[in-house]
């Protein structure tokens, strides 16, 4: 679910590239300590929050639609954030520089469905997707995965363990934060599905 382009993000993210870097650097010690990832970032909502309310750990989010990514951006500058980044990047073409760093959690909140059967390779709930998200987790780490969706969560349910990932019971979170599209989809009533996988 995206907006209406804005022409004024690529010059933004351009502007800033301290906060939305062009490519992946795992040399770049921003990556040293306790990272965590979230892809599909949106508008930056829960990302922003949650590293406001975390200033110990790194927070890296990828967002392929540049739109979407510079009003992330906007919010993280404006929020004066130092740890948090936020890439106009799709998983698929960061996953290199990201096999070479090691999240403690991986956040995947409402990603495009992609309804029909025969696009089912482009979900990143897709087995083998989900098997190269699962990689990067380190020892302990947790997936959440959230969705409004419900052919989705149960493609999700069947995805997992073709993935090599684990269900874990996890507590709701007593910080929680929420996307735009998630603040939207509970004031209109609409059930949120949620799930945690560690990595078998």
């Amino acid at each position: 679910m995206r907006g209406r382009y804005k022409g004024w993000t690529p010059s933004y993210i351009d502007a800033h590239p301290s906060f939305s870097p062009r490519s992946i650097d795992p040399s770049d010690p921003f990556y040293e300590g306790r990272l965590v990832l979230e892809i599909g970032s949106g508008k930056g909502g829960f990302l922003v929050k949650t590293a406001a309310l975390h200033p110990e750990i790194h927070f890296l989010g990828l967002e392929r639609d540049v739109s979407s990514c510079g009003s992330a951006v906007k919010k993280a500058v404006e929020a004066e954030l130092p740890n948090i980044r936020i890439s106009n990047l799709d998983f698929d073409e960061a996953y290199e520089a990201l096999e070479n760093l090691s999240f403690e959690e991986i956040h995947v909140h409402f990603p495009d469905p992609w309804p029909k059967r025969r696009h089912a390779k482009r979900r990143l709930v897709y087995p083998e997707r989900l098997k190269k998200i699962l990689s990067l987790l380190a020892p302990g780490g947790r997936l959440e995965f959230r969705t409004d969706n419900d052919d989705l969560y149960a493609y999700f349910l069947e995805s997992y363990p073709l993935a090599g990932g684990r269900l874990v019971e996890e507590p709701y979170p007593s910080e929680e934060a929420m996307s735009e599209y998630e603040e939207r989809f509970r004031s209109e009533g609409m059930a949120i599905h949620r799930a945690y996988l560690e990595r078998m």
